[in-house]
């Protein structure tokens, strides 16, 4: 219970910061992008979506009574959810709505919560796109700037992170090749493809990427040198070869396989939601097809195995 109120304070902090431009510890806005209380790092948004699977697991694991705590969990999820959509992560905003569509389906006692929890959640956003309410700008940058950096389109602007002030400005629009979410994502991705092929078998080592491009100074021949390649199923690929890929792979197949096996199986309903939750969790955390952090980082790296040893435990309770 601690645990959610303490979230519960990170997201209101979270919305703070964007409706006054300040959060409670006196934390600018950065980059037009709120972070609330992690500052500098703007990992607000990759947090909550991290957490939020092991938020909803203890409240089955606690035995909340979710009927009675409609009205309380929807209002907790809605602001959950908002804030995510304001820290402008457009993959974080991703997987939550990823995470929302298998809960409602895989998981029957939050199906009206979550239901109601994105109906409040579309009202808002459309309040603050209609009101211009808050200090940034997140519409534009998750749903306009994804498209331009996608299809590598763009006005000749300034600053594109921001709506254009002058509507009457005449622009020019630019169109080249379409690429993998952005030219930087598209860059590390062809950079970390060149390492793979190089070091087929066991690749670069753990994060082996960002001693490559220390090593080059940062100026590949090909691609665009980075920390790591922000996408968890190249970066294996790339630092740790075939080697790493087939474990990687073999992991993500044997969950989803027990995750079906459970979905048809006809046990406890509590232990069912119980592992139907945490598995969406991790597939959620691992989900290959979006930017990603750096899957060997300290604290993305306890978050994946926290979740594994809860797995472990759920898997043990369905086939001891």
């Amino acid at each position: 219970m601690l645990f959610i109120i303490f979230i519960f304070l990170i997201i209101l902090d979270g919305l703070f910061q964007f409706s006054f431009g300040k959060n409670l510890l006196g934390f600018e806005i950065k980059k037009n992008r709120i972070s609330g209380i992690f500052d500098t790092e703007l990992i607000l948004g990759s947090y909550l979506i991290k957490v939020l699977p092991l938020i909803t697991w203890f409240m089955f694991y606690k035995n909340l009574d979710f009927y009675k705590n409609t009205k309380i969990l929807a209002i907790f999820f809605s602001t959950y959810f908002l804030c995510i959509f304001i820290t402008g992560e457009r993959a974080s905003f991703a997987l939550a709505l990823l995470f929302i569509i298998l809960m409602i389906f895989f998981v029957k006692p939050l199906k009206k919560i979550f239901i109601f929890s994105l109906l409040n959640s579309f009202i808002a956003l459309i309040i603050i796109f209609f009101f211009n309410f808050g200090k940034t700008d997140p519409i534009n940058r998750i749903f306009i700037k994804t498209f331009n950096q996608i299809t590598n389109q763009y006005y000749n602007i300034d600053n594109r992170d921001t709506l254009v002030e002058n509507k009457g400005e005449e622009k020019t629009l630019n169109k080249k090749k379409t690429l993998i979410f952005s030219e930087d994502h598209h860059g590390h991705y062809l950079l970390a493809f060149d390492i793979f092929k190089k070091n087929l078998i066991f690749g670069v080592g753990p994060k082996g990427f960002r001693h490559y491009c220390r090593s080059i100074d940062y100026d590949p021949p090909i691609g665009i040198c980075s920390t790591h390649p922000h996408n968890y199923l190249i970066q294996i690929a790339a630092e740790t070869g075939l080697v790493g890929l087939a474990l990687f792979s073999y992991v993500i197949f044997f969950i989803i396989a027990k995750f079906i096996k459970c979905y048809n199986s006809k046990i406890s309903e509590n232990n069912k939601f119980l592992f139907n939750t945490i598995t969406i969790g991790i597939l959620i955390n691992l989900f290959p097809l979006v930017p990603s952090g750096n899957f060997f980082n300290n604290w993305i790296s306890i978050i994946n195995y926290y979740f594994l040893g809860i797995y472990f435990y759920c898997y043990n309770k369905l086939y001891r």
